[in-house]
């Protein structure tokens, strides 16, 4: 045997709401005789949600605004109300019309109000892919993202390196023309990797010297 869980629930909606009827009896009776005697007829002036526009799975509020209503019951809700009031609920794309009905002294008035639904899905973040961008771009941005976090590279691209030396006067003969070359380069130096690069020329250079010695 199937069970319609949509008409059980509103089975059940129906239930609360006739049994809120008859304990709020008493009210209803005493509101329906004091408007009768001041013949007071209902009045909407409005029934209207607060954002048009929502969310599926978001809050959203039904507000309205009645006089001399004996008794306002929302559609598909076991709550009644008596007056102007609001009443706060789930945004479903599968509900987007909404009834609301209010009695008076002799009257009724039946409202609807609607809403737009946008439904979000998440977007699988695996299926995100550079393959848009141009080859040459994705290249770059790699390369340049190791050469940030390569400290070596980051310290040969400082500041050009400035040196002042001076020539010693007394410099030993066998050597003179090659040393005051090397020296003549060492003031042309302007970055760290050249003067790596000169100081091994010149260990080499003083290892030779010595074997002549």
């Amino acid at each position: 045997m199937k069970t319609n869980v949509g008409s059980f629930g509103t089975l059940q909606t129906k239930i609360l709401l006739f049994l809120r009827v008859l304990f709020f009896l008493p009210k209803i009776l005493f509101r329906a005789i004091i408007l009768l005697i001041k013949r007071k007829r209902i009045q909407l002036h409005f029934f209207k949600p607060d954002s048009v526009f929502c969310i599926d799975g978001t809050l959203n509020q039904l507000s309205w605004k009645v006089e001399n209503a004996i008794l306002i019951i929302p559609e598909n809700s076991s709550k009644l109300y008596f007056k102007s009031n609001e009443q706060v609920f789930q945004v479903d794309h599968r509900r987007t019309r909404f009834n609301l009905t209010c009695y008076g002294v002799g009257d009724r008035i039946r409202a609807s109000t609607s809403i737009k639904v946008v439904q979000m899905g998440i977007k699988n973040l695996n299926e995100t892919s550079l393959k848009n961008l141009p080859l040459e771009l994705k290249n770059n941005s790699f390369r340049i993202a190791e050469e940030n976090l390569d400290p070596a590279r980051t310290l040969l691209k400082s500041n050009p390196v400035r040196l002042q030396l001076k020539v010693p006067q007394k410099i030993r003969t066998i050597t003179d023309g090659h040393i005051l070359n090397q020296f003549s380069r060492l003031q042309k130096v302007q970055t760290l990797q050249e003067l790596k690069d000169l100081e091994k020329k010149i260990n080499k250079t003083n290892s030779y010297d010595k074997r002549l010695l």
